[in-house]
C-alpha cells in the first residue's frame, strides 16, 4: 500500500494593495483608472488557483476612510503584512524625492506626510515582493527578495488613455492575467510606453505564477 503524499501546512499569503487615483492636495494629478485596475490585480492574487492571496486593499475611491490610502491606514496595513509567511506589496501613487505620497499627502510639508522608500522596505520582511508602479530607484527595496517598478520610460506622470491606467500598471494586469508583455517584442513594449527592462521583470514574475509575484527589474 502506497502511503499519500505529506502535505505541509498551507502558507499564509498575505498582499497590500496601495492605490491613490486623487488627492486630497489638489496640487498633485490625478491618476485615472488607478482603482480599476488594482481590483482586478486583487481579484487574480485571491484567485486559489493563481495565488491564494489574502488581499488587503487600500484605494480611495472606497466610501469609508479606514479603507483609503491615508497615511496612518498604510502604516497600520504594513504591520498587517508583515505577519504572513509570504507577503506582497503594491504600490501605485505618485513618488516624490524617494518618497511614496499617500492620499492625504501634502506637497508643502512631504518630510511629515509621505513616506520615504527605505522607510516602507525596512517594514518589510526579507522574503517579501513589492511592485510599484512609479518610476523609482528599486535600490531602495534591496532588503527584500523581489522587487520591480516603472521604468524610465515609464513616466507616471502620462498616462496613455485618458481614462488610464499608466502604461506600467496595465503592463502588470496584463502579466498576471497570463499575457506575455513581450509577445510582440522589446519594441513594441518600448512604444506602448513599458521599459524594456521593467517589462521583461513582469514578465518574470508572471512565469513564476504569481509565486514570487514580482521580480527584480
Amino acid at each position: 500500500m502506497v502511503d499519500p503524499p505529506v502535505v505541509g501546512p498551507k502558507v499564509e499569503r498575505r498582499a497590500l494593495i496601495v492605490g491613490v487615483q486623487k488627492y486630497v492636495d489638489t496640487t498633485v494629478p490625478a491618476r485615472p483608472g488607478t482603482c480599476q485596475a488594482l481590483r482586478q490585480i486583487a481579484s487574480l492574487l485571491a484567485d486559489a488557483g493563481r495565488g491564494g492571496f489574502t488581499v488587503e486593499l487600500l484605494l480611495d475611491d472606497e466610501p469609508t476612510d479606514d479603507r483609503r490610502p491615508l497615511l496612518a491606514n498604510i502604516l497600520d496595513r504594513l504591520e498587517w503584512l508583515k505577519q504572513g509567511k509570504e507577503a506582497l506589496l503594491i504600490l501605485s501613487g505618485r513618488v516624490r524625492g524617494g518618497r511614496f505620497l499617500p492620499r492625504d499627502a501634502r506637497t508643502a510639508i512631504l518630510s511629515r506626510t509621505s513616506l520615504a522608500l527605505g522607510e516602507i522596505a525596512a517594514a518589510l520582511p526579507r522574503n517579501s515582493s513589492v511592485i510599484v508602479d512609479a518610476p523609482v530607484d528599486t535600490g531602495a527595496f534591496a532588503s527584500v527578495s523581489w522587487v520591480v517598478a516603472a521604468g524610465p520610460r515609464d513616466a507616471v506622470e502620462s498616462f496613455p488613455h485618458a481614462r488610464g491606467p499608466t502604461a506600467f500598471l496595465a503592463t502588470v494586469l496584463r502579466a498576471l492575467s497570463g499575457e506575455s508583455v513581450l509577445q510582440e517584442g522589446v519594441d513594441a513594449a518600448a512604444a506602448r510606453g513599458v521599459d524594456a527592462a521593467a517589462a521583461r521583470g513582469v514578465d518574470a514574475a508572471a512565469a513564476r505564477g504569481v509565486d514570487a509575484a514580482a521580480a527584480r527589474g
